[in-house]
Protein backbone atom coordinates (compact mmCIF):
# COMPACT_ATOMS: atom_id res chain seq x y z
CA UNK A 1 0.00 0.00 0.00
CA UNK A 2 2.88 2.25 0.93
CA UNK A 3 4.57 1.38 -2.22
CA UNK A 4 1.42 2.76 -4.46
CA UNK A 5 0.85 5.83 -3.01
CA UNK A 6 4.60 6.52 -3.17
CA UNK A 7 4.10 5.49 -7.26
CA UNK A 8 0.95 8.11 -7.25
CA UNK A 9 2.60 10.72 -6.03
CA UNK A 10 5.21 10.34 -8.46
CA UNK A 11 2.89 10.56 -10.98
CA UNK A 12 1.70 13.56 -9.65
CA UNK A 13 4.25 15.14 -9.57
CA UNK A 14 5.29 14.03 -13.13
CA UNK A 15 1.99 15.45 -13.79
CA UNK A 16 1.94 18.19 -12.70
CA UNK A 17 5.67 19.86 -13.67
CA UNK A 18 4.19 18.56 -17.79
CA UNK A 19 1.31 21.01 -16.53
CA UNK A 20 3.63 23.93 -15.78
CA UNK A 21 5.78 22.78 -18.50
CA UNK A 22 3.27 22.84 -21.39
CA UNK A 23 1.45 25.33 -20.02
CA UNK A 24 4.66 28.35 -19.98
CA UNK A 25 5.52 26.69 -23.26
CA UNK A 26 2.77 26.54 -25.21
CA UNK A 27 1.76 30.48 -24.89
CA UNK A 28 5.29 31.18 -25.30
CA UNK A 29 4.74 29.59 -28.51
CA UNK A 30 2.09 31.00 -29.77
CA UNK A 31 3.14 34.37 -28.87
CA UNK A 32 5.84 33.93 -30.25
CA UNK A 33 4.16 33.05 -33.75
CA UNK A 34 2.34 35.97 -33.62
CA UNK A 35 4.86 38.21 -32.98
CA UNK A 36 6.77 36.45 -36.03
CA UNK A 37 3.92 37.21 -38.01
CA UNK A 38 3.57 40.76 -37.35
CA UNK A 39 7.52 41.31 -37.42
CA UNK A 40 6.93 39.74 -40.82
CA UNK A 41 4.45 41.40 -42.24
CA UNK A 42 5.62 44.72 -40.82
CA UNK A 43 9.39 43.95 -42.94
CA UNK A 44 7.19 43.60 -46.05
CA UNK A 45 5.78 46.90 -45.17
CA UNK A 46 8.85 48.60 -44.79
CA UNK A 47 10.37 47.19 -47.71
CA UNK A 48 6.74 48.32 -49.61
CA UNK A 49 7.12 51.84 -48.60
CA UNK A 50 11.09 51.70 -49.34
CA UNK A 51 9.97 51.24 -52.66
CA UNK A 52 7.60 53.74 -52.63
CA UNK A 53 10.00 56.37 -51.35
CA UNK A 54 12.38 55.46 -54.12
CA UNK A 55 9.75 55.69 -56.94
CA UNK A 56 9.18 59.07 -55.52
CA UNK A 57 12.42 60.10 -55.61
CA UNK A 58 13.06 58.65 -59.17
CA UNK A 59 9.38 60.70 -60.34
CA UNK A 60 11.05 63.86 -58.20
CA UNK A 61 14.58 63.02 -60.14
CA UNK A 62 12.92 62.36 -63.71
CA UNK A 63 10.76 65.96 -62.98
CA UNK A 64 13.95 67.86 -62.31
CA UNK A 65 15.54 66.49 -65.32
CA UNK A 66 12.58 67.87 -67.40
CA UNK A 67 12.63 71.17 -65.24
CA UNK A 68 16.43 71.82 -66.07
CA UNK A 69 15.29 71.62 -69.99
CA UNK A 70 12.72 73.99 -69.45
CA UNK A 71 15.16 76.43 -67.82
CA UNK A 72 16.97 76.06 -70.55
CA UNK A 73 14.31 76.61 -72.77
CA UNK A 74 13.56 79.77 -70.61
CA UNK A 75 16.49 81.02 -70.95
CA UNK A 76 17.07 80.72 -74.37
CA UNK A 77 13.95 82.18 -75.10
CA UNK A 78 14.62 84.93 -73.04
CA UNK A 79 17.55 85.83 -74.86
CA UNK A 80 15.90 85.48 -77.79
CA UNK A 81 13.34 88.47 -76.38
CA UNK A 82 16.23 90.36 -75.41
CA UNK A 83 17.82 90.57 -79.00
CA UNK A 84 14.75 91.23 -80.53
CA UNK A 85 13.91 93.98 -78.26
CA UNK A 86 17.08 95.68 -78.87
CA UNK A 87 16.36 94.65 -82.56
CA UNK A 88 12.90 96.44 -82.21
CA UNK A 89 14.67 99.55 -80.76
CA UNK A 90 17.15 100.09 -83.11
CA UNK A 91 14.42 99.71 -85.65
CA UNK A 92 12.19 102.21 -84.12
CA UNK A 93 15.27 105.02 -83.92
CA UNK A 94 15.57 104.36 -87.53
CA UNK A 95 11.97 104.56 -87.87
CA UNK A 96 12.04 107.83 -85.88
CA UNK A 97 15.08 108.97 -88.22
CA UNK A 98 12.85 108.17 -91.55
CA UNK A 99 10.51 110.09 -90.28
CA UNK A 100 12.89 112.88 -89.47
CA UNK A 101 14.17 112.85 -93.05
CA UNK A 102 10.73 112.68 -94.06
CA UNK A 103 9.42 115.54 -92.70
CA UNK A 104 12.18 117.96 -93.54
CA UNK A 105 11.84 116.31 -97.46
CA UNK A 106 8.15 117.22 -96.96
CA UNK A 107 9.03 120.68 -95.52
CA UNK A 108 11.61 121.65 -98.17
CA UNK A 109 9.37 120.62 -101.08
CA UNK A 110 6.41 122.04 -99.58
CA UNK A 111 8.73 125.77 -99.53
CA UNK A 112 10.00 124.93 -103.11
CA UNK A 113 6.51 124.11 -103.94
CA UNK A 114 5.47 127.45 -103.26
CA UNK A 115 7.96 129.63 -104.76
CA UNK A 116 7.26 127.97 -107.45
CA UNK A 117 3.60 128.56 -106.89
CA UNK A 118 3.73 132.22 -106.48
CA UNK A 119 6.28 132.80 -109.48
CA UNK A 120 3.40 131.03 -111.89
CA UNK A 121 0.62 133.03 -110.30
CA UNK A 122 3.04 136.34 -111.24
CA UNK A 123 3.20 135.10 -114.49
CA UNK A 124 0.40 134.44 -114.87
CA UNK A 125 -0.69 137.55 -113.85
CA UNK A 126 1.55 140.14 -115.31
CA UNK A 127 2.63 137.21 -118.70
CA UNK A 128 6.33 136.54 -119.44
CA UNK A 129 6.94 140.41 -119.44
CA UNK A 130 9.38 139.58 -116.84
CA UNK A 131 11.47 137.14 -119.35
CA UNK A 132 10.34 139.55 -122.25
CA UNK A 133 12.01 142.61 -120.95
CA UNK A 134 15.01 140.43 -120.20
CA UNK A 135 15.33 138.97 -123.34
CA UNK A 136 14.65 142.40 -125.31
CA UNK A 137 16.94 143.95 -123.28
CA UNK A 138 19.86 142.09 -124.52
CA UNK A 139 22.18 144.58 -126.27
CA UNK A 140 23.37 142.46 -129.60
CA UNK A 141 22.05 139.09 -130.78
CA UNK A 142 25.09 137.11 -128.36
CA UNK A 143 23.58 139.02 -125.65
CA UNK A 144 20.22 138.10 -126.49
CA UNK A 145 20.99 134.04 -126.78
CA UNK A 146 22.61 134.37 -123.97
CA UNK A 147 20.25 135.04 -121.63
CA UNK A 148 17.54 133.38 -123.29
CA UNK A 149 20.23 130.36 -122.27
CA UNK A 150 19.95 131.61 -118.72
CA UNK A 151 16.10 131.71 -118.75
CA UNK A 152 15.45 128.39 -120.57
CA UNK A 153 18.36 127.11 -117.74
CA UNK A 154 16.81 128.42 -114.84
CA UNK A 155 13.35 127.18 -115.49
CA UNK A 156 15.17 123.91 -116.47
CA UNK A 157 16.59 123.83 -113.24
CA UNK A 158 13.32 124.76 -111.43
CA UNK A 159 11.56 121.61 -112.96
CA UNK A 160 14.60 119.50 -111.97
CA UNK A 161 14.79 120.52 -108.28
CA UNK A 162 11.01 120.04 -108.47
CA UNK A 163 11.20 116.90 -109.71
CA UNK A 164 14.35 115.75 -107.13
CA UNK A 165 12.46 117.12 -103.78
CA UNK A 166 9.12 114.51 -104.77
CA UNK A 167 11.54 111.91 -106.05
CA UNK A 168 13.53 112.74 -102.77
CA UNK A 169 10.24 112.51 -100.63
CA UNK A 170 9.00 109.24 -102.50
CA UNK A 171 12.84 107.51 -101.86
CA UNK A 172 12.24 108.34 -97.75
CA UNK A 173 8.58 107.20 -97.73
CA UNK A 174 9.96 103.56 -99.56
CA UNK A 175 12.44 104.00 -96.94
CA UNK A 176 9.88 104.32 -93.57
CA UNK A 177 7.38 101.96 -95.13
CA UNK A 178 10.51 99.35 -95.08
CA UNK A 179 11.34 100.44 -91.43
CA UNK A 180 7.41 99.84 -90.44
CA UNK A 181 7.24 96.37 -92.42
CA UNK A 182 10.69 95.44 -90.36
CA UNK A 183 9.08 97.03 -87.30
CA UNK A 184 6.38 95.01 -87.51
CA UNK A 185 7.76 92.15 -88.28
CA UNK A 186 10.30 91.99 -85.33
CA UNK A 187 6.95 92.79 -83.12
CA UNK A 188 5.31 89.66 -83.53
CA UNK A 189 8.32 87.54 -83.62
CA UNK A 190 7.73 89.54 -80.02
CA UNK A 191 4.70 88.90 -79.17
CA UNK A 192 5.21 84.98 -80.33
CA UNK A 193 7.97 84.69 -78.11
CA UNK A 194 6.63 86.36 -75.13
CA UNK A 195 3.63 84.04 -75.66
CA UNK A 196 5.85 81.11 -75.58
CA UNK A 197 7.56 82.10 -72.25
CA UNK A 198 4.54 82.72 -70.68
CA UNK A 199 3.50 78.80 -71.77
CA UNK A 200 7.19 77.57 -70.39
CA UNK A 201 6.28 79.44 -67.30
CA UNK A 202 3.35 77.87 -66.80
CA UNK A 203 5.15 74.74 -67.42
CA UNK A 204 7.76 74.96 -65.02
CA UNK A 205 5.11 75.73 -62.56
CA UNK A 206 3.61 72.73 -62.99
CA UNK A 207 6.52 71.02 -63.33
CA UNK A 208 7.74 72.66 -59.98
CA UNK A 209 4.21 71.63 -58.04
CA UNK A 210 4.79 67.94 -59.67
CA UNK A 211 8.24 67.69 -57.91
CA UNK A 212 7.37 69.19 -54.47
CA UNK A 213 4.54 66.47 -54.66
CA UNK A 214 7.02 63.28 -55.05
CA UNK A 215 9.41 65.38 -52.72
CA UNK A 216 6.93 65.24 -50.18
CA UNK A 217 5.82 61.77 -50.76
CA UNK A 218 9.23 60.78 -50.93
CA UNK A 219 9.68 62.30 -46.96
CA UNK A 220 6.32 61.16 -45.85
CA UNK A 221 7.42 57.28 -47.15
CA UNK A 222 10.90 57.68 -45.57
CA UNK A 223 9.15 59.23 -42.08
CA UNK A 224 6.67 56.01 -42.11
CA UNK A 225 10.04 53.65 -42.69
CA UNK A 226 11.62 55.22 -40.02
CA UNK A 227 8.92 54.67 -37.88
CA UNK A 228 8.27 50.93 -38.82
CA UNK A 229 12.04 50.21 -38.35
CA UNK A 230 11.62 51.62 -34.98
CA UNK A 231 8.32 49.28 -34.38
CA UNK A 232 10.23 46.07 -35.68
CA UNK A 233 13.27 46.77 -33.71
CA UNK A 234 10.79 46.41 -30.98
CA UNK A 235 9.14 43.22 -32.49
CA UNK A 236 12.53 41.65 -33.05
CA UNK A 237 13.60 42.62 -29.04
CA UNK A 238 10.06 41.26 -27.60
CA UNK A 239 10.67 37.84 -30.06
CA UNK A 240 14.21 37.80 -28.57
CA UNK A 241 12.75 38.00 -24.96
CA UNK A 242 10.06 35.42 -26.22
CA UNK A 243 12.63 32.79 -27.58
CA UNK A 244 15.78 34.36 -26.11
CA UNK A 245 17.79 32.17 -23.54
CA UNK A 246 20.80 33.00 -21.74
CA UNK A 247 21.08 35.65 -19.51
CA UNK A 248 20.75 38.61 -22.28
CA UNK A 249 17.78 36.82 -23.51
CA UNK A 250 19.14 37.05 -27.16
CA UNK A 251 17.32 35.19 -30.29
CA UNK A 252 20.30 34.08 -32.02
CA UNK A 253 18.47 33.83 -35.16
CA UNK A 254 17.19 37.47 -35.20
CA UNK A 255 20.89 39.19 -35.08
CA UNK A 256 20.09 42.41 -36.90
CA UNK A 257 22.54 44.47 -39.27
CA UNK A 258 24.72 46.94 -37.02
CA UNK A 259 24.92 49.25 -40.05
CA UNK A 260 21.24 49.91 -41.17
CA UNK A 261 21.17 51.54 -44.50
CA UNK A 262 24.16 50.58 -45.33
CA UNK A 263 24.47 46.71 -46.93
CA UNK A 264 27.38 46.91 -49.52
CA UNK A 265 30.11 44.33 -48.34
CA UNK A 266 33.97 46.09 -49.11
CA UNK A 267 35.42 42.65 -47.64
CA UNK A 268 34.50 39.05 -46.58
CA UNK A 269 35.43 36.89 -44.37
CA UNK A 270 37.81 34.48 -45.28
CA UNK A 271 41.37 34.86 -46.85
CA UNK A 272 42.96 37.83 -48.94
CA UNK A 273 45.97 39.44 -49.55
CA UNK A 274 46.06 42.20 -46.82
CA UNK A 275 45.29 45.87 -48.25
CA UNK A 276 48.10 46.98 -46.00
CA UNK A 277 50.52 44.50 -45.56
CA UNK A 278 50.18 42.88 -48.69
CA UNK A 279 50.56 39.49 -47.43
CA UNK A 280 47.82 36.31 -47.74
CA UNK A 281 46.18 36.31 -44.90
CA UNK A 282 43.43 35.65 -42.78
CA UNK A 283 40.23 38.27 -42.35
CA UNK A 284 38.47 37.29 -39.51
CA UNK A 285 35.60 39.15 -39.71
CA UNK A 286 33.14 40.93 -42.93
CA UNK A 287 33.77 44.84 -43.89
CA UNK A 288 30.71 46.60 -44.60
CA UNK A 289 31.10 50.17 -46.20
CA UNK A 290 29.50 52.91 -44.98
CA UNK A 291 29.93 57.14 -44.39
CA UNK A 292 31.84 58.65 -41.79
CA UNK A 293 29.79 58.92 -38.71
CA UNK A 294 26.95 56.28 -39.40
CA UNK A 295 25.43 54.90 -35.91
CA UNK A 296 27.15 50.97 -35.30
CA UNK A 297 24.08 49.75 -34.08
CA UNK A 298 23.86 46.31 -31.36
CA UNK A 299 22.65 43.65 -33.32
CA UNK A 300 21.64 41.26 -29.85
CA UNK A 301 21.50 42.53 -26.60
CA UNK A 302 24.41 42.08 -24.16
CA UNK A 303 27.34 43.54 -22.32
CA UNK A 304 30.49 45.77 -23.09
CA UNK A 305 33.26 44.42 -22.59
CA UNK A 306 35.69 46.13 -24.33
CA UNK A 307 35.44 49.78 -25.52
CA UNK A 308 38.82 51.80 -26.17
CA UNK A 309 41.41 51.76 -29.04
CA UNK A 310 42.56 48.39 -29.59
CA UNK A 311 45.54 48.00 -31.64
CA UNK A 312 45.24 48.09 -35.81
CA UNK A 313 41.69 47.90 -34.94
CA UNK A 314 41.37 51.44 -33.85
CA UNK A 315 38.49 52.43 -31.50
CA UNK A 316 36.48 49.05 -30.92
CA UNK A 317 33.83 48.06 -29.10
CA UNK A 318 33.36 43.78 -28.17
CA UNK A 319 30.04 42.81 -26.79
CA UNK A 320 29.11 39.87 -24.69
CA UNK A 321 26.14 38.41 -26.02
CA UNK A 322 25.71 35.53 -23.38
CA UNK A 323 25.12 32.13 -23.89
CA UNK A 324 22.77 30.30 -26.51
CA UNK A 325 20.28 27.55 -25.49
CA UNK A 326 22.91 25.15 -26.04
CA UNK A 327 25.39 26.49 -24.20
CA UNK A 328 27.56 28.31 -26.92
CA UNK A 329 29.15 31.09 -25.41
CA UNK A 330 28.59 34.28 -28.31
CA UNK A 331 30.93 37.50 -28.49
CA UNK A 332 30.80 40.09 -31.22
CA UNK A 333 33.51 43.11 -32.42
CA UNK A 334 32.68 46.36 -34.27
CA UNK A 335 36.46 47.86 -34.65
CA UNK A 336 37.41 51.69 -37.01
CA UNK A 337 35.13 53.28 -35.47
CA UNK A 338 35.65 57.23 -35.42
CA UNK A 339 34.27 57.43 -31.85
CA UNK A 340 32.60 55.54 -29.62
CA UNK A 341 29.13 55.71 -27.49
CA UNK A 342 29.30 52.89 -24.78
CA UNK A 343 32.08 52.18 -21.61
CA UNK A 344 32.82 48.82 -20.10
CA UNK A 345 30.01 47.36 -17.85
CA UNK A 346 27.24 48.70 -19.74
CA UNK A 347 24.33 46.66 -20.89
CA UNK A 348 23.16 47.24 -24.03
CA UNK A 349 19.79 46.51 -25.69
CA UNK A 350 19.47 45.01 -29.34
CA UNK A 351 19.52 48.51 -31.52
CA UNK A 352 21.24 50.23 -28.97
CA UNK A 353 24.39 52.96 -30.86
CA UNK A 354 27.47 51.18 -29.99
CA UNK A 355 30.19 53.49 -31.32
CA UNK A 356 30.37 55.46 -35.38
CA UNK A 357 31.91 54.81 -38.66
CA UNK A 358 34.59 55.59 -39.00
CA UNK A 359 38.75 54.69 -40.11
CA UNK A 360 40.71 54.43 -37.21
CA UNK A 361 43.75 51.59 -36.90
CA UNK A 362 44.57 49.89 -40.24
CA UNK A 363 42.28 50.89 -42.36
CA UNK A 364 42.03 52.54 -45.87
CA UNK A 365 38.85 54.45 -45.46
CA UNK A 366 35.36 54.75 -43.32
CA UNK A 367 33.78 51.07 -42.82
CA UNK A 368 32.77 48.38 -39.99
CA UNK A 369 34.77 45.33 -39.31
CA UNK A 370 32.47 43.13 -37.59
CA UNK A 371 33.26 39.64 -36.06
CA UNK A 372 31.14 37.25 -34.63
CA UNK A 373 32.78 34.52 -32.07
CA UNK A 374 31.31 31.93 -30.82
CA UNK A 375 33.38 30.13 -28.22
CA UNK A 376 36.30 31.88 -29.00
CA UNK A 377 36.11 30.74 -32.80
CA UNK A 378 35.51 33.04 -35.43
CA UNK A 379 32.62 32.74 -37.39
CA UNK A 380 31.20 34.13 -41.14
CA UNK A 381 28.81 37.75 -40.07
CA UNK A 382 26.99 36.89 -43.14
CA UNK A 383 25.86 33.50 -41.64
CA UNK A 384 24.48 35.42 -38.60
CA UNK A 385 23.49 38.70 -38.98
CA UNK A 386 19.63 39.58 -40.75
CA UNK A 387 19.63 42.92 -42.49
Amino acid sequence: MKKKTVKNIALFLILALSITFFSAVIPNKVQAEATQEQLDQLLQEIENNKDAAAAQEEIAAVLNNEMRRLDEQMAETQALIDDYNEQKDEAQARLDAAQLELDKATAERITYQQMLDERIAVMYMYGDMGYLEVLFGAENFSDFISRLFTIQSIMSYDNEIAAKLIETEKTIEAKKIEIETEYNKINSILENLKVQEANLAAQQEEKQDAIDLAMSNAVYYTALVEQQEKDALALRRELAQINGSGEYSNDFSYLIWPTPGYYGITDEFGYRWHPISGYWSMHYGTDIGASYGTPIIAPGNGKVILSSWYGGYGYCVVLDLGEDEYGNQWKMLFAHASRLNVSVGDIVQQGDILSYVGSTGNSTGPHLHVEVMINGVNKDPMDYLVR
